[in-house]
């Protein structure tokens, strides 16, 4: 068991903490309308900014320089990020890579043997 001791000084404290209630009391309600205070100008504020947002300018889809290198990479990334997210394309792939390893390993092995 633990041996737990008050000293006069935490008695003290535990008076003062008694008298508390009120003023933390007072200081939550005056934080509340603080918050909703901020609450009511931002939704102000934020009804003010849609209204008065400009209209975008068009972009070009494809840039200037280089367009059918840089076009060539992203269809390629695009790829590689399908097939790598695809957990069936990968077990596919995985499966394809084994039996290829297979196949150079029997080949290796009958010529080796002078079968082949």
């Amino acid at each position: 068991m633990e041996k737990t001791s008050y000293s006069y000084k935490d008695a003290a404290d535990l008076t003062n903490i008694a008298a508390a209630p009120e003023a933390v009391n007072e200081s939550v309600n005056h934080s509340i309308i603080a918050i909703e205070e901020m609450n009511q100008t931002s939704a102000v504020s934020a009804q003010s900014t849609v209204a008065a947002a400009p209209t975008p300018s068009p972009t070009l889809l494809m840039p200037e320089g280089g367009a059918v290198k840089r076009g060539a990479l992203d269809m390629l990334a695009s790829i590689v990020d399908t097939i790598t997210t695809h957990p069936g394309l990968m077990f596919l792939i995985g499966c394809i890579f084994v039996v290829v390893l297979l196949v150079i390993w029997d080949v290796r092995k009958k010529r080796k043997n002078g079968n082949g």
